[in-house]
């Protein structure tokens, strides 16, 4: 956690370091999105349950400092809800469990804009898991998130969509040797203003 506070505290004074210089190099973008999800364990367990993937949702907002005229440095506060279906080993009978978990996130990320219209994004996130289930590994720790989209500008309005990848707990703050670890795929649309 102490790791955390440290890499968090430095890119948050990075970017508010820099607010004197470029007021023009400011963003804001609220974004919303839907995706499919599934668990996975880097080490597969011989006659244990498995799991039925599920929709997820997610939403936030984040602030974006531009370096140059193409690399972005993003922070803010994401929300997302995942639903997924736990299915028990078949001892006796196989018995099927719905279940919801909502995870806070930071993400600490990097834009890259490739031309005028399209962009790669990604970097680490750190996530706190606010709800659960007793039977699903906690998904709180250190993930990573991946996107490719475009966006187009309308003044200092932008709209943006953009396919993504994210993946919960490859660092867990409370994992163990077998952790179970949530990825989601799908895609989000974000409306930004630049200032």
């Amino acid at each position: 956690m102490k790791t955390f506070t440290t890499i968090f505290s430095l890119f948050n004074l990075m970017i508010l370091a820099s607010c004197a210089y470029a007021q023009e190099r400011h963003e804001i973008t609220g974004h919303l999105g839907i995706g499919s999800n599934g668990l996975y364990r880097f080490e597969s367990l011989d006659g244990s349950g498995g799991s039925e993937g599920g929709l997820s949702f997610s939403g936030g907002i984040r602030y974006g400092y531009t370096i140059g005229n193409r690399l972005q440095l993003i922070s803010g506060l994401d929300y997302s809800d995942h639903h997924l279906t736990l299915v028990g080993a078949p001892m006796p009978e196989q018995v099927r469990q719905d279940i919801r978990i909502s995870i806070l996130s930071v993400p600490l990320h990097v834009q890259w804009n490739i031309g005028e219209w399209f962009f790669i994004h990604g970097g680490p996130d750190i996530d706190f898991q606010v709800n659960g289930d007793a039977n699903m590994d906690n998904q709180s720790g250190v993930g990573f998130t991946i996107a490719v989209g475009a966006r187009h500008a309308f003044g200092p309005w932008g709209l943006s969509v953009a396919p993504q990848v994210k993946n919960y707990a490859l660092l867990a703050f409370k994992g163990d040797r077998y952790q179970q670890r949530l990825i989601t795929g799908g895609a989000s649309v974000g409306i930004s203003y630049r200032f």
